[in-house]
């Protein structure tokens, strides 16, 4: 179930630095199916879609702190889960760079029927969600909507 219906993205990233941005975007690929040819290419897509693909060919440490987050989100992405859990998908983003990644995830919602689950302080991305959840002092309140 965790290799086929949910994707994470991490706050620490957590790329692998030997591989270049697009084999981190494939890691998972292999593993659901993908030859070679069809891994390349759905990825390439993906880094597309994050604006990512002219660093491809880059290890994660050449990268800026924002650029590492979106190959952390291509990655979740392209294994086109059923639901994404995300730990501050926005926080290392400068604020054009987060609402390009909020608009991508609500295409996907809506076209992919994408499911997301974010932990986040981030009020932009909170005033993006259809229902909210918070915790305080280690206990979580019931949903409410968005405003």
């Amino acid at each position: 179930m965790r290799l086929h219906q949910i994707g994470f993205v991490f706050q620490a990233f957590y790329l692998i630095p030997t591989l270049t941005v697009l084999e981190n975007t494939a890691y998972f690929l292999p593993s659901l199916g993908y030859d070679k040819a069809k891994m390349k290419k759905h990825a390439m897509e993906v880094l597309s879609l994050l604006g990512l693909a002219d660093h491809a060919q880059k290890k994660p440490l050449e990268l800026s702190g924002g650029q590492r987050q979106r190959v952390a989100i291509a990655r979740a992405l392209a294994k086109k889960p059923s639901v994404i859990l995300a730990d501050e998908p926005t926080a290392n983003l400068d604020s054009v760079t987060a609402t390009k990644i909020i608009d991508t995830f609500k295409e996907l919602r809506r076209v992919e029927k994408t499911s997301f689950i974010f932990s986040t302080h981030d009020s932009h991305l909170v005033s993006h969600a259809e229902t909210i959840y918070e915790m305080k002092d280690g206990l979580l309140t019931a949903g409410g909507k968005s405003s």
